[in-house]
């Protein structure tokens, strides 16, 4: 029983550290599955789909990992706790769950993980499919090492980069790329971009302490939350047109209902219910995922 409580508690405090409790930016993939799922599609289909569902997972996990890590050696996230500020979620390294050198061989492992799917990725699909994956990847990767692209104001592109998770799908599971899913993962990535403004809204004080220079320090609350607003007409204005112009079924209007709950998200942010609307806004990104993938399995 012992043995059994210490593997469920050991369990828990890695599910922390690399967030994995709450994997949003996994739902593209879900899309671009159903984009490229035909009646009939044998072992194979869903063969490739756990590995591309892999690749995601792994490098989402890098992510959070060196995110934790780096947040804490430059003091940020020990910042937010000694002020009492806006905890978005527990920080196993600040919280003394976790130590540096655990995190660290942790992180290395997953990364090394996720350089053999990428290989395995590679060897298995054309060129046109692997570069798209290779470079989304490697963007989404350089959150907060190598070009730490969230110190540059430039975190929402990374995050915004999840969303070619439909177009990497797509093409890994027909072998090759299309317009459409492309554009797909736009739009999604345009809405979970828009999601994490309400993050950054959260860290703003203690990342301008720090010396994080995100795009809400570099721009300013104001005209970081028009970044934010921007960035979901856009996603439902694309959406939009390709319904029109006939890339995705007109049964994906449905969607259209949820729109209000973006809405409300906003209204959320310039009420200064920050978190209410961070929460909102991922919540509502699971939906529409999850609703535009039943609809392309059905239209089929």
């Amino acid at each position: 029983m012992k043995v059994m409580e210490r593997l469920k508690t050991g369990s828990a405090r890695w599910l922390r550290f690399f967030e994995v409790t709450m994997p949003y930016s996994l739902l593209p993939v879900a899309v671009g599955m159903a984009m490229a799922w035909r009646p009939g599609v044998g072992a194979a289909f869903w063969g490739r789909s756990v590995l591309v569902t892999l690749l995601m997972f792994l490098g989402l996990m890098f992510v959070h990992g060196s995110d934790s890590i780096v947040g804490y050696r430059r003091g940020v996230d020990q910042q937010v706790y000694k002020r009492q500020g806006v905890v978005k979620r527990e920080k196993p390294l600040v919280t003394g769950e976790v130590s540096m050198r655990e995190a660290v061989i942790a992180t290395s492992i997953v990364l090394a993980l996720l350089l053999a799917v990428c290989a395995c990725y590679v060897l298995m699909t054309g060129w046109r499919v692997s570069a798209l994956t290779l470079g989304s990847v490697f963007i989404l990767t350089q959150y907060s090492v190598g070009l730490r692209l969230s110190y540059r104001g430039l975190g929402e592109l990374a995050v915004a980069g999840t969303g070619m998770g439909a177009p990497i799908a797509y093409g890994f599971l027909t072998g090759s790329l299309a317009v459409a899913p492309l554009l797909v993962g736009v739009v999604l990535g345009l809405w979970q971009g828009a999601a994490n403004v309400a993050s950054n809204h959260a860290d703003y004080q203690d990342d301008r302490a720090a010396g994080r220079k995100t795009l809400a320090v570099r721009l300013g609350l104001t005209w970081h939350r028009r970044v934010g607003v921007l960035m979901l007409v856009l996603g439902w204005g694309l959406l939009a047109s390709l319904i029109v112009l006939g890339a995705l079924p007109a049964a994906m209007a449905l969607v259209a209902v949820l729109g209000i709950r973006h809405v409300r998200q906003v209204q959320l942010l310039y009420a200064g219910e920050i978190l209410k609307s961070r929460r909102l806004g991922f919540e509502t990104f699971y939906k529409l995922s999850l609703g535009m993938a039943v609809v392309m399995v059905l239209a089929r």
